[in-house]
């Protein structure tokens, strides 16, 4: 992977992680759209790297279901996000991480996404007097 794209994939990172941190105060719908656009960008520059571009099509599908939730969005979503994120980022820098742990570090990314999706699908959010 050259600098440059890796410094740009980074930049990238780091402007999603603020908008999910303004996101714990309130959610402009613009910012969400801003997220979803940014994120959509990002699979873009992930899709020839065969171990990364599983993470950006992740990233832009919890944007996505943000976007169409923004009041009813599970309460993972933010945290699971900034996680995928994070995940990326040490995919992105190559740190602390041989081959075989990247593999290992993705398909954890996937496995939570996976159970995250079936959570939101089989157990919708009720309100908390219908689960007490």
């Amino acid at each position: 992977m050259d600098q440059d794209s890796n410094s740009s994939i980074i930049s990238t990172i780091q402007e999603l992680s603020g908008l999910i941190a303004n996101f714990e105060n309130s959610m402009p719908e613009q910012d969400v759209q801003l997220f979803v656009q940014t994120a959509s960008g990002l699979k873009i520059q992930l899709q020839d790297r065969k171990r990364l571009s599983p993470m950006g099509q992740i990233i832009l599908s919890l944007g996505k279901y943000l976007a169409s939730n923004q009041a009813a969005a599970h309460q993972r979503t933010l945290p699971l996000l900034q996680e995928q994120l994070d995940a990326l980022k040490t995919l992105t820098t190559g740190r602390d991480l041989d081959p075989a742990g990247q593999d290992r570090l993705v398909k954890e990314m996937i496995s939570k996404f996976k159970a995250f999706r079936e959570d939101v699908v089989l157990r919708p959010r009720f309100p908390e007097i219908w689960t007490n």
